[in-house]
């Protein structure tokens, strides 16, 4: 059980397993996120951004499939992919898809909205192929010091469906700032709007893009700091 929600619980589904924040009222419920850890996070480590959340939702936070150790996990094992492609995500992204679905058809929860995703560090790095790959099942992406992994596939038609969140520290000692720029120009040109935040921090969210990102989150945040190119 979380200590910092009492109501959130886990549920496996082979080989996954979610942390599950239920809503207080789930019929009333309209907006949902999935959380996404970065390298050496689990299912519990997102919970720092439940405060950010718009009330009452559901939000999932799965654990990654690659054991680092007995509490840390990751997507993908950084010695085997130094600078991963956004193929080598493809496997570790179908299954939570599959095991996600399956898991919402097990809780009941309503699937005709749209679901919103966090994702910090490698986990927005995941959370960026999930708006590619998936783009019919998400709206708003929030990127958290990630990156865009290498060789994106050519997008057929414009994703100016998908809403976008960008933070970064410019003092990032372990993604460089340079790769949310390049993520940011990558969303872009793929017709998507783009909401860009950078702060002197290193690998974490600062105070003022926490600001940003709530009121993104909650509908608030449109259009400030909106950039109509890339630098």
């Amino acid at each position: 059980m979380d200590q910092s929600n009492p109501q959130s619980f886990n549920i496996f589904e082979n080989p996954m397993i979610f942390r599950v924040f239920p809503p207080v009222d789930p019929k009333n419920n309209r907006n949902n996120f999935l959380l996404l850890h970065g390298w050496t996070g689990n299912e519990s480590s997102m919970s720092v951004f439940l405060k950010a959340l718009p009330k009452n939702h559901y939000s999932v936070s799965p654990r990654g499939l690659f054991q680092i150790s007995s509490e840390s996990y990751g997507w993908l094992n950084i010695s085997d992919y130094p600078t991963p492609n956004f193929s080598d995500f493809y496997t570790s992204v179908d299954i939570l898809m599959e095991k996600f679905e399956s898991l919402l058809k097990k809780m009941d929860i309503p699937t005709m909205d749209k679901w919103n995703v966090i994702g910090f560090s490698q986990g927005a790095a995941v959370a960026s192929v999930l708006a590619v790959r998936y783009p019919d099942y998400f709206k708003k992406i929030c990127l958290l010091s990630g990156f865009i992994p290498e060789n994106p596939p050519k997008i057929e038609s414009q994703l100016s469906n998908l809403e976008i969140f960008i933070s970064h520290g410019i003092n990032d000692d372990k993604v460089p700032f340079k790769q949310a720029v390049k993520s940011e120009k990558f969303f872009l040109s793929i017709g998507a709007s783009v909401v860009f935040c950078q702060e002197e921090q290193n690998h974490k969210i600062g105070a003022t893009c926490s600001i940003n990102l709530k009121k993104f989150l909650n509908s608030e945040l449109s259009a400030l700091q909106k950039r109509e190119s890339a630098q």
